[in-house]
């Protein structure tokens, strides 16, 4: 989750390393809570931020994590052996808090902080400026939305004409009995009314445009921004978030962008040329007019004071109904087959109840201010009706002037009614622009520097002493160091959770090592252009994505220009031209929601053949054939062989029968190489790649199988 004001619990020069969000409260019960990680304490808070349990790390003597039936708990022991229960978290976000666990563990004992910033969005220093800079997307059609201002001023000049009209109906022509002017007036007031209209289809039209147009560049420019970022950053943000800021926000800013900004210049003309008017016409009652202006300036303050929070309380919770509908939908399958629809409907629930909450908050904030400044703009006009009307009693005003002024009046307070109901979406297009603005300054991580090279590979990779880990502290892979040679075949194993796929990442770039490097062809990949890099490195991981698209489209996605031809060949070398042509469509077949109306060999298969059209030098193949059958592994394999001539081939594999004819195996176990070799010599060796092989093949002695 982000956008959350954590500050409010840090102490002073205490700085937040990681958090770790639980679907579970501290009694048990389904709910929001939140474990901080700091420098110095481990703090447990509630939806609300209320700090419910603070340790500080230098009293912690150990972590432990103790499951029950559906739940878990995280619990430290203190130097003074007492246990104290930080959070409760379903068993969904075991492996979650397993992290949070390692990472207490380690911090606890090492006690320095190597990294200023996990998983914490870069905070805005100068909110007042987001909506400013956001308006740059406005500027390339200023023109169009000039145009709308200027119909929009042009009509409040227009305005202010019929209230003279009516004084003059009412004192001239009706109580002076100027019959002559009957038809001049109203014609004039015709007039006025037509010229006001097609000012009014002029402006409503213009602003349109600018608005559409404006969250259309936003829009674009935030998907690209995101796509600029490696696929790490949802380790920090849940898709259904990322998805929040391209639509929910971009539309409440586009309000202000649009309707709010006219809004907001329209009212202030429109307020100053009413303030001349009524000055003019009967001094007197304009000060009883401005009495009302003390306390809606101070209702205003007030209220601009609490919203902040407010809102961004309100927008979490409808965030946290994004990310679970995200979630939820695509796994609908498995939903259905675990029968956990129930289930899913009371977490949607609960999300929705805090959903009403949080909105019944910031209705009850609504509601402390803008009854009461309504009512004292009301009271103003009272007033004035009261006063005025003894004065026309009293012979001292004509009543066409005080029929004009009371017109006038209402739009002096029209305007400022305007300004004082626009707090509250503007507050909420604020809310939504700090948080594009905090996306949108956001720096990858890991990009392209100003000595980046282009660089044709050749196929040597090296690992140099590589250690890196997904959270502080928390090492996936330590001191690793080989070597692989140009067009060589390596295979990768080891136990689950070795680290054998964050290998496969790391060379692709989508995370930068810890400590160490990688080298290809002898250059650092932090030197290589990512483009570059990723261009030259074909990736079949072991749950491909498939986009809902044709077939033939989403192979293409390998070469985006590529011809039948070539597609069908690269199908070909897959293994899966076959069932393609036994498809209603062949190439054309739609694939449905992430390859969903193809099985898990079929779609392993696509994603091969898109990995094959792309022609890399590096390949590497992470559990790509482990959806396939028997037979269809081997024809595979058979293929890969022959597009892997020439190419450096990495293969990261649990069957170890894919590997056995790797030109070198490489053993990976907790984040450590301990074994590298041909597959006899690993045998012959007896250590756990033999184990490894002996668990698959129990029938058979190991030494039989060299």
């Amino acid at each position: 989750m982000d956008d959350k004001d954590f500050k409010r619990v840090l102490e002073d020069g205490e700085k937040l390393l990681a958090y770790f969000e639980s679907d579970l409260t501290r009694d048990g019960r389904f709910g929001c809570s939140y474990l901080l990680v700091t420098d110095k304490r481990a703090v447990v808070c509630d939806a609300d931020l209320k700090v419910e349990v603070s340790v500080n790390l230098k009293d912690i003597r150990s972590v432990s994590v103790k499951d029950y039936i559906g739940n878990a708990e995280l619990m430290v022991t203190l130097k003074d052996e007492s246990v104290v229960i930080l959070t409760r978290f379903s068993r969904a976000l075991r492996k979650r808090f397993g992290d949070a666990s390692r990472l207490l563990e380690n911090l606890a004992f090492l006690r320095r902080v190597r990294r200023e910033q996990v998983y914490e969005e870069e905070e805005v220093t100068a909110k007042s400026g987001t909506l400013r800079s956001i308006l740059r997307f406005v500027l390339p059609y200023k023109w169009v939305l000039a145009a709308g201002m200027v119909a929009g001023v042009c009509g409040i000049f227009l305005g202010l004409l019929p209230p003279y009209f009516m004084k003059m109906l009412i004192d001239d022509v009706i109580l002076g009995r100027k019959e002559e002017l009957l038809a001049q007036v109203i014609l004039a007031i015709i007039a006025t009314q037509a010229t006001s209209s097609l000012l009014g289809v002029i402006r409503s039209y213009s602003l349109s445009y600018v608005s559409l147009k404006a969250m259309y560049s936003i829009r674009i420019h935030l998907f690209k921004h995101i796509m600029r970022f490696q696929p790490s950053i949802l380790d920090r943000y849940e898709a259904g978030r990322l998805i929040s800021r391209i639509t929910d926000d971009v539309g409440r800013v586009n309000w202000f962008l649009s309707w709010g900004l006219e809004q907001l210049l329209r009212s202030s003309i429109s307020l100053i040329s009413v303030s001349a008017m009524i000055l003019l016409l009967e001094p007197r009652l304009s000060l009883i007019a401005l009495i009302p202006m003390p306390i809606l300036g101070l209702g205003v303050f007030l209220f601009r004071r609490k919203a902040r929070w407010v809102y961004h309380y309100e927008w979490r919770r409808w965030a946290d109904v994004s990310a679970l509908l995200v979630d939820v939908i695509p796994g609908f399958p498995t939903v259905k087959a675990y029968s956990m629809e129930d289930h899913e409907a009371k977490k949607l629930k609960l999300k929705l109840s805090d959903v009403i909450k949080a909105s019944l908050r910031s209705t009850k904030l609504s509601l402390q201010f803008f009854p009461m400044l309504g009512f004292v703009i009301s009271a103003g006009t009272a007033i004035i009706w009261w006063l005025g009307g003894l004065e026309v009693l009293n012979g001292t005003l004509t009543l066409g002037t005080l029929s004009a002024f009371i017109s006038y009046v209402s739009q002096f307070y029209g305007p400022i009614w305007t300004l004082v109901s626009m707090v509250e979406p503007m507050k909420r297009s604020s809310t939504a622009a700090e948080r594009i603005y905090n996306l949108m300054r956001m720096r990858p991580e890991i990009r392209d520097t100003e000595d980046s090279v282009d660089l044709k590979i050749k196929g040597r990779i090296t690992f140099e002493n590589v250690s890196f880990g997904y959270l502080p502290y928390t090492y996936v892979l330590k001191n690793i160091s080989f070597d692989i040679k140009p067009g060589e075949k390596i295979g990768i194993v080891g136990p689950t959770g070795s680290g054998k796929t964050t290998l496969a990442k790391l060379i692709l770039r989508f995370y930068d090592v810890d400590e160490g490097r990688i080298l290809i062809d002898g250059v650092d990949i932090r030197r290589i252009k990512l483009r570059s890099l990723r261009k030259q490195i074909g990736l079949v991981s072991q749950e491909p994505r498939l986009f809902n698209d044709t077939i033939a489209n989403n192979i293409r996605y390998g070469k985006p220009d590529a011809s039948l031809d070539e597609i069908i060949a690269a199908a070909k070398i897959a293994a899966a031209h076959d069932f393609i042509l036994q498809k209603p469509l062949c190439y054309d077949t739609p694939c449905g929601e992430s390859g969903s109306r193809l099985s898990g060999g079929e779609r392993q298969r696509v994603a091969i053949a898109r990995t094959v059209i792309s022609d890399p030098q590096i390949l590497v193949l992470d559990e790509a054939t482990s959806s396939v059958d028997t037979i269809t592994e081997d024809a595979i394999k058979k293929s890969l062989d022959e597009i892997a001539k020439g190419r450096t081939t990495i293969i990261i594999a649990h069957r170890l029968s894919t590997v056995k004819d790797a030109d070198r195996l490489i053993v990976i176990d907790k984040g450590r190489l301990v074994e590298m070799g041909t597959h006899e010599e690993l045998l012959r060796k007896g250590g756990l790649y033999a184990k490894l092989w002996n668990t698959q093949f129990l029938e058979q002695p190991a030494e039989a199988k060299v």
